[in-house]
């Protein structure tokens, strides 16, 4: 049988909802993020046949470029958020050299105390919302989100200017992943005492999730940036990338770091978000280089750094972040 246009599904005791996208358990929904359950409606199409790892990794990063241990990471996050064992899968098994697969075949759901299933589980679903509204209101709960450490990227050039543009660089990209909604990351002067640990000893310093680290390479009117996120837990790569453009089009690479980064994550954003990222502070990108090099100096050297953001500032006028840098400087920020 086909899923394509099916509106709901059974896998044993859980209830999904295909068109809604989300799915219960004895009447309450489980928490999926959107990668597990795009990577669980693939499952589902495929009506217990195995499902090629590419295969996956095309639906469900949709374009996105990730290692296979991405993928395996996320059978792992969807078999532990639907009470699967990896050890002793019941729910999603492995083929060799063939694919994941789901062990039980997905069902059509039936009729319960005289309402279909469907329209169960929607009553349920707004019962549930009233109780976590009032709950929202009266009882306060803990922010929950993603923490990453970004650890300082390392320079491929020579010379103090170079090592200042990717420090600088690296605090950009950092406000920029800050910005995202659920995403946070750690003080850089905070991670860097810890740039010779092991990622699982980073993570468990600071209680996060994965560690980003990279490289910048500035010459002749190129960039080129490799950066690389690994999994806290396990260690592995979870996703790594190469970005190699033209000076200008900086703000292009930091925008699809930014985006990749939140899209490995299963972070989902709307439109205004992605607009946001968008977003370039300056049209010189000359200005814009000298004010990267003066976020590399992180309170050190105001002398150079006010050179450098009055340079920013002379080349246009208009640009307000290096403006407000400056300021801060000058009261002594």
């Amino acid at each position: 049988m086909t899923y394509e246009n099916a509106d709901t599904a059974l896998l044993g005791d859980i209830f999904v909802d295909l068109k809604g996208q989300t799915c219960s358990k004895g009447g309450v929904e489980i928490d999926l993020a959107p990668l597990s359950f795009r990577l669980l409606i693939c499952l589902i199409e495929a009506d217990g046949q195995p499902v090629e790892p590419e295969l996956l990794k095309e639906k469900v990063w949709q374009g996105i470029t990730v290692t296979d241990d991405s993928l395996k990471q996320r059978v792992r996050i969807l078999r532990k958020a639907l009470g699967d064992d990896g050890e002793t899968p019941k729910l999603i098994g492995a083929e060799r050299h063939k694919g994941y697969k789901l062990l039980i075949r997905p069902k059509v759901p039936t009729a319960v105390w005289g309402f279909n299933r469907p329209t169960l589980f929607k009553t349920l679903v707004a019962a549930l919302a009233v109780f976590a509204l009032i709950i929202a209101v009266y009882v306060p709960s803990e922010k929950k989100g993603i923490i990453l450490v970004v650890m300082p990227f390392e320079t491929e050039g020579v010379g103090p200017e170079a090592a200042l543009f990717t420090r600088g660089l690296t605090y950009e990209l950092i406000s920029r992943i800050n910005s995202m909604p659920a995403l946070s990351t750690v003080n850089l002067s905070s991670a860097a005492v810890f740039s010779d640990k092991r990622a699982r000893e980073v993570a468990e310093e600071f209680n996060a999730n994965a560690i980003v680290e990279g490289s910048v390479s500035r010459r002749e009117g190129y960039l080129k940036v490799n950066v690389q996120m690994t999994d806290g837990e396990s260690e592995k790569v979870i996703w790594s990338s190469v970005y190699e453009k033209t000076m200008p089009d900086i703000f292009e690479i930091q925008r699809d770091i930014t985006f990749h980064i939140a899209l490995v994550l299963n972070q989902d954003f709307d439109p205004s978000t992605a607009e946001h990222l968008k977003d370039a502070p300056t049209k010189n990108y000359e200005a814009y280089a000298l004010f990267i090099q003066a976020l590399g100096h992180e309170g050190q050297g105001h002398k150079d750094a006010t050179s450098l953001l009055e340079r920013a500032v002379s080349l246009d006028p208009d640009f307000k972040a290096a403006q407000a840098l400056l300021e801060k400087i000058h009261q002594g920020g």
